[in-house]
């Protein structure tokens, strides 16, 4: 409850901050303060990925280990920075680039689809304010033309190398002629849905084992990187996996890698890892998640080496990237957490429909659980199952499930307020830097407030107070630039260049 309700106030409180600061152009120092801020994170994160892959070791997003990232700034960020390209100083506007082009890397790296949707709307919007911006960009039209075509030949290129022929490094690409003999859990199965059809290898976790050896461990003397293909179907909960192990000469452990599926209808997943230059051998093993009661069917399995040791992360990320904007241009009901958000809203739209007028008018509460069988994680991190959820992705169902319809149309109304606040001083700022700083702040908003459809980016205790401060900075600044007849009387207008 208390953390629900500070959540609520923190951007406003910022808001008032701001405005309670001393001086006239807020906006400025507070942009590069954030920019600056958000370009060492992402620093830091792109230094944790090679740091990682040097190791050997994955990171197939740009998360830390403890899974912070500069994901919910970053947005605000990158808009910043484009405005910025409009700056009178060519080094003022090569920095705005650099830093622009670093955080836009790091949102296609962190795969969070929510942003990737978010970050097109905040963009246009951000042209469609600043006539400066445009004319920047429209001047460098020949540049961006260039650099969109290089890096779609490079994508053709990877894709095109990725699919030539290479030998295959399995005794079989058929599952059920690795299996040396069936056994409780493993074994052949017809397929789900196809009684009739041939039977394949299916596994099913049960409560004494969750894993089980699928091959015998066959000969790999070459380090490098490996392509792990598969054809797999799942049904229930879950998730199931096949895992390539490595071995060195000893037959001690030197890692694996795992291709993961949840329930769903047939569909080819793929993984990429890297091998010690010590490995002498491989062995193939089937799983099941701890979590939920599915099984799980296999039809075909591919292992090929696809070139040395440090392609692995750079593949695996392009791999990750690729499986997320895929489900999200799909909507694939099978991806887990698009699935989820999907079931909680619905689940909240039950609860609306069948509560009490009260509760409908009023909503729960601050605080308030709602019942729902997922996953989460208690205080120590470790995951497990629970019955009753207290976080909403959707910030719009949290309002109306916590505040009721009251709740939701004050504060629907604040955050057009906002919004139309924000668009109105960017539009009456003459053009130059200073009306595509505040054109970045109001298209960030609006972003912003789409992207609460799938995260609560508004409500975040750590993104709500930047918010605050920028809307409150811009407030200063429009106040500042107003003369008492109703003009404007500053900033100087800038010269385009």
């Amino acid at each position: 409850l208390a953390g629900q309700f500070l959540s609520m106030v923190l951007l406003p409180a910022a808001g008032l901050a701001a405005a309670s600061l001393p001086g006239e152009r807020l906006l400025r120092p507070c942009a590069l303060g954030l920019c600056a801020a958000v370009v060492a994170s992402c620093v830091g994160h792109f230094a944790h990925w090679a740091t990682a892959a040097a190791g050997g070791a994955l990171v197939p997003r740009l998360l830390l280990a403890n899974n912070v990232s500069a994901v919910g700034p970053a947005l605000a960020a990158l808009l910043l920075c484009l405005a910025a390209l409009t700056a009178r100083r060519r080094q003022h506007r090569r920095m705005a680039a650099a830093g622009a082009t670093l955080i836009a890397l790091y949102v296609v790296g962190s795969g969070v689809r929510g942003l990737w949707l978010a970050t097109p709307v905040g963009i246009l919007g951000l042209l469609l304010l600043s006539p400066a911006l445009r004319h920047t960009l429209r001047s460098r039209f020949r540049l961006l033309a260039r650099l969109t075509a290089a890096a779609l030949l490079a994508t053709l290129a990877i894709a095109g190398w990725l699919s030539l022929p290479r030998p295959e490094l399995l005794p079989s690409t058929d599952p059920l002629a690795l299996l040396a003999g069936p056994r409780p859990g493993l074994g052949p199965a017809p397929p789900p849905e196809d009684d009739d059809a041939p039977a394949l290898l299916r596994w099913k976790r049960t409560s004494g084992q969750r894993g089980w050896a699928l091959s015998e461990p066959f000969p790999l003397s070459r380090p490098g990187t490996y392509r792990l293909r598969a054809e797999m179907a799942g049904r229930g909960t879950g998730s199931g996996s096949v895992v390539v192990q490595w071995f060195d000469d000893a037959g001690s452990k030197l890692g694996e890698t795992a291709a993961v599926v949840t329930a769903g209808p047939w569909r080819r997943i793929e993984a990429f890892g890297s091998t010690a230059a010590t490995v002498a051998s491989a062995r193939l093993v089937v799983r099941g998640s701890t979590e939920g009661n599915g099984e799980w069917w296999l039809r075909r399995l591919e292992l090929t080496r696809v070139g040395p040791s440090w392609l692995a992360p750079v593949l695996g990320q392009i791999a990750v990237s690729k499986h997320r904007l895929v489900s999200l241009a799909t909507l694939a009901p099978f991806d887990p957490s698009l699935a989820s958000r999907v079931q909680e809203s619905r689940r909240l739209i039950e609860l609306f429909a069948s509560g009490t007028l009260s509760q409908q008018l009023f909503g729960h509460g601050l605080g308030a659980l709602y019942p729902l069988e997922t996953f989460g994680y208690d205080d120590s991190g470790r995951r497990r199952a629970v019955d009753e959820v207290n976080y909403i992705h959707n910030f719009y169902a949290f309002l109306l499930f916590k505040l009721g319809l009251v709740g939701v149309i004050l504060v629907l109304m604040a955050l057009l307020i906002w919004g139309a606040a924000a668009i109105a001083t960017a539009r009456a700022l003459p053009p130059g830097t200073h009306r595509a700083l505040a054109a970045a702040v109001a298209a960030g908003w609006i972003a912003y407030c789409l992207w609460s459809t799938s995260s609560a980016a508004i409500l975040e205790f750590r993104i709500a107070p930047l918010w605050g401060f920028l809307l409150g900075a811009l407030a200063v600044d429009s106040a500042a630039t107003r003369d008492p007849s109703g003009g404007t009387r500053g900033p100087r207008r800038e010269p385009l260049r």
